[in-house]
Order: structure tokens, then sequence, then C-alpha cells
């Protein structure tokens, strides 16, 4: 039996071996460090780099795109005109018309009611029935009575088969980033809940037919056929034609009827096979033709081997995002102790592992902040004077004895195969035994431990080892609001502090017109950050993309994703 059961298993991992090859011949093939968890939807219920690079790809259609350094407009394409005003109680309307002849991938039609669907769908309740968040638009007008009972959502309004609106609460205004409150991508209800339908007899939208969260759990989280996991029908450049989630492996083609980016502009690469590789190991791969793209290289022994190579194309770009320990602040948890907080700050060398791991391609941040953030670059000498925890220890173990955990175990949660993660690992394992606490170490597959870290099973962590790239919406408001409903997919942290709250609040009410403005407040938000401390913060630093000669025209510089820079790619 054992013989035959090696036997079938050698014959599968063949056999798998045969399809990549086979699809790596017609196929662009790219990779990523970071390993797909399969939410590629809306990232309701988890999100990482990969999965993000995914939903890229397959939803566009956006009432609003994003440019380069904080810089974003309608989406012309898609959009043909948008109307503001506002009411009676200063409440600000969207209106929107949307282009002719918009359509899915399976050749319907896109219509005004695929954008008022998904509005709807997003801040249903059943959602939350689900274990996701449904507060993306809580800050249009009847959200809170829709949200609870799914009746009449007031301020989303079905005008025509081709538009719509959007009313902002004049509470929530200003906003710096005002048109990130009315972007919308459709979703076909038709997939997502069929038999449905989208009305609105005059006092605003809602769903009609047999709309339950147990009809959303079958049609979006079924692990084969969910639209999660296994979006069928979709608006962006490709589809999704198989993901193997227990390889890490996805496969796109062309959507041919995808409308364009922003700037009108169609894919030409036919098909695209999307997998996990590692960093020892894609160098060779690269050069043996198994792959043709590497994402977000960061390991800098990594990337000056792949550089001294012949014949592997390289370009870099810096990293709106950095590399942390997250800490579990909620009430209850060890680390909810600001002291204790402190302590783990005070016994890392965080220039130490920079040096390791980074160096010369990134640096050690103060806050929460990237390098690539346009604010960062232009705050830059203003981040010099941050608060910085550097080692010590003396000061840790005073720390710690404040915190009344001498003694105790932290227990910590890092991604398998990560050389940063491993290394940081080792320092506070040394450094914690010399001020009497203990760290527990769980290596987890990155898809369970950020369900530990979203809070969507029961949270017995202590401390995570995770990197983060920002959004072009720089709004960490949710990230730390201190209402329950924002516990777990938005407030990760658990951390419960009015200040910190009341400043993401600050420099999200700046005006559009006023970025030195934002920027002020943007300063002055990292600096109580650093005082409350709900992460240590690592390193920032620069991406490394490393592609064969079979990719040309690749110029992720221009955009925030390689799947955003793939459209304009070319492959021989």
């Amino acid at each position: 039996m054992k013989r035959l059961l090696a036997l079938i298993l050698s014959l599968i991992m063949v056999l798998s071996g045969m399809a990549l090859a086979n699809a790596s011949e017609d196929a662009l093939v790219v990779g990523s460090t970071t390993r797909m968890s399969g939410d590629f939807f809306a990232g309701l219920w988890s999100s990482n780099t990969a999965d993000i690079d995914v939903r890229a790809l397959l939803h566009d259609a956006h009432t609003v795109s994003w440019l380069a350094a904080g810089n974003y407009d309608t989406n012309k394409n898609v959009i043909s005109n948008v109307s503001i005003t506002k009411d009676a109680q200063g409440n600000q309307i969207y209106k929107f018309k949307i282009q002719p002849d918009l359509k899915y991938s399976d050749g319907s039609a896109i219509t005004a009611k695929d954008y008022v669907f998904s509005v709807l769908l997003l801040s249903a309740p059943q959602i939350v029935e689900l274990g996701a968040a449904n507060t993306n638009y809580a800050h249009l007008v009847g959200w809170e009575e829709y949200a609870a009972e799914a009746a009449v959502f007031s301020g989303v309004r079905l005008i025509s088969d081709d538009t719509f609106s959007l009313t902002v609460k004049a509470k929530n205004l200003p906003y710096f980033y005002h048109l990130s409150l009315v972007d919308v991508a459709p979703y076909p209800m038709a997939v997502i809940a069929p038999e449905c339908d989208v009305k609105d007899d005059g006092e605003g939208a809602y769903i009609t037919g047999d709309f339950t969260a147990e009809l959303l759990s079958k049609t979006l989280l079924n692990a084969e056929t969910g639209y999660v996991s296994h979006p069928s029908v979709v608006s962006g450049a490709y589809c999704l034609t198989s993901y193997d989630a227990a390889q890490g492996v996805a496969e796109f083609e062309i959507n041919p009827y995808y409308m364009g980016n922003y700037e009108g502009q169609k894919p030409s690469i036919q098909k695209i096979v999307f997998r996990c590789v590692t960093n020892d190991t894609f160098i060779e791969e690269i050069k043996s033709g198994k792959l043709d793209l590497v994402n977000k290289v960061s390991v800098a022994s990594v990337i000056d081997e792949a550089m001294a190579e012949e014949g592997i194309n390289n370009t870099t770009y810096p990293r709106m995002g950095l590399a942390y320990i997250a800490f579990a602040c909620e009430e209850g948890a060890k680390t909810s102790s600001l002291a204790l907080r402190k302590a783990v700050a005070l016994s890392l060398d965080r220039e130490a592992i920079c040096e390791e791991f980074i160096a010369p391609h990134g640096r050690v941040v103060n806050a929460y902040y990237g390098l690539g953030q346009w604010m960062a670059v232009d705050k830059f000498q203003h981040l010099k004077t941050l608060k910085s925890y550097e080692l010590n220890l003396e000061g840790a173990e005073f720390q710690l004895k404040k915190s009344g955990y001498a003694g105790d175990t932290l227990k910590m949660a890092i991604p398998e195969n990560n050389a940063i993660a491993n290394g940081v690992v080792a320092q506070l394992e040394k450094n914690f035994a010399k001020i009497g606490l203990n760290l527990e170490v769980t290596v987890l597959p990155m898809n369970v431990l950020l369900q530990h870290y979203y809070r969507q099973v029961e949270r017995t962590y202590d401390l995570f080892f995770l990197a983060s790239n920002f959004n072009y919406v720089f709004d960490p408001y949710l990230t730390y609001h201190t209402d329950d409903a924002y516990q777990g997919v938005w407030n990760r942290s658990g951390l419960k502090d009015e200040q910190l709250m009341k400043l993401a609040n600050a420099m999200r009410r700046v005006d559009a017109s006023d970025k030195d403005e934002y920027k002020s407040k943007w300063i002055n938000f990292q600096k109580y950050w650093v005082e409350v401390l709900p992460a240590v913060p690592l390193y920032s630093n620069n991406y490394f993309d490393f592609y064969s000669d079979k990719l040309e025209n690749y110029s992720i510089n221009s955009y925030s994703t390689w799947a955003q820079a793939i459209i304009s790619a070319t492959m021989k």
C-alpha cells in the first residue's frame, strides 16, 4: 500500500510538473515570494500582497483611477461623466454616468445596476454574518439603516441603466482623498446573487429576492466554486482559468471584453501563470526558463546574486510599506500592556537586522510608513526626528518589570520560509533570555497566520512577524478605529486609543487641495503612533523585480503592482 501511495504521489508530481512546463511554453510565468491565500474578491476576509495582485488582474472598471505621487481622478475609460453637487443638508452627491458597451468577461453587459449592487453587497448585514466587515461605505448617507436591516440604502441611487449616484455624508467632508469615498468596482450579481435584482423606487436602492447569508456562503465562500477564490466572471484585464490552493498556482487568460485601463491600454500577453517561489530557487528558475518574472524581492544577498547574473534583467522601486512585528493589543492580551510592547521593541537591534538582510537596499523606519509613499519622500527630514527604539536591554528589563510579565512566555507566529523572520526570532530569543522573558515561536502558512492576525479564529499569539504595503489612500482611521464593528479585518491590532483615532481623523479631514496640511497632520499621527506602539516598525526597502529577456516593456515604476504593469508589457 505504501509503495502504491508513493507511486501515485510521484505520478501526481510529474503530471503537475508537466502541466506547469506546458503552461510556461506559451504563458508568462510570474513568481511571488508571498503565497496566495485565495481571497481574490474584495479583501473582506484577508489581504496579502499576492492576493492584491490577483485582484488587480481580475477586477477593474473602477470609478476612480490611482496615479502616481498621491494623485487620482475618475476613470475616464469607464465613466463618461461625473457631476458633484450638494443637497440641502450639505451632503455631497456624486452622480456617475458610465460609458456604453462595458462588458464582463462572459460578454454580459456591465450596467449602473452592477455598481449599485457592489455597494449594497459590501454594506449588507449578511456579509457580517459571514465573518467580514461591511463598513466600506459607512460614509454614505443611510448606511446605518441599510447595514442593520438590508432594507433601502438612501444614499445609493439607481437612476437609469447607465447612471447612478452616491451621497457622502456632510460630516465626512472635507476628506483629503474624497474621490476614494465613491470608488466602486462592479461585481456580477448574476453570479453572486442569482435570482436577485436591484431596485430603486425613489427612496434609495435595495436588493430583492433570496438575498441571504446562506446564499452568499455558497456563492462567495465555497472552496471549489465560490467567487472569493474562483471568480468566474470579472471586469479586469484577465480571467482566472484555474487556481490550485494546495500548489499555490493560479492561471489566467486575457479577458477579450476588457475595456482597457485608465490609459486605454489593453494587454497583449495571452496567458499568465502566477505561483509562489522562494529566494533560494528563483534565480535558477529564471535561468532555466521555468520562470519569467519574480516580483518584490527584498533580501539583499539574493538581490546581489541575481544582479550579477547574465541574462537576468531587473528594475527597482521604493516600497510603499514596511516590515514590522505586530502586537495583539486587545483587552486581555499580554501585549495590551504598553510597557511590555516597549520591552519587546528595546530587545531588538533593528539596525543589525537591516544590515544583515536588507542593506544597502533599505533602511530602518521608526513609524507607520514606507519609503515609497509620497508623504515620506516629501517629509524625509522630519521622519529623522521621530522617536527611535534602539537596542537597550537595561531599558527593556525595566519596562518588562513595569508590565508585570517578567518570567512569562510570549507566543509569536511567523510565516514559512522567511529568512528575515528567522533572524528576528534569533535576536529576540537571545535578548529575551537576558531580561527574563521567554519566546514560543510557531511557523504557520501565510493564510493561517493571517486568519489569526485578522482575528477570524481565536487569536492565541501575542506577536506576528509581518510586512504590509499601503494603498494609495493612506487613511488609517479605520485601522485604529475604537468601535467594536471595526475590530478584525480593519483594526487588526486591537488597540483602542482615542487619541490615535483622533489624529488619523484629523489627517483625513484635510481639504483635497492642501497637501502641505495633510503632510503636517501625517507627521503628527506618526509621532503619536510611535508613542503607543501598535507594532515595532522594522524596515522599509527598495523592491527588485527580476525578469528574463522573454518579457519586454515592463515598466513597474509607472504602476503600483506588476499586475497593472503587465498590461502595457509585451512577451517575445
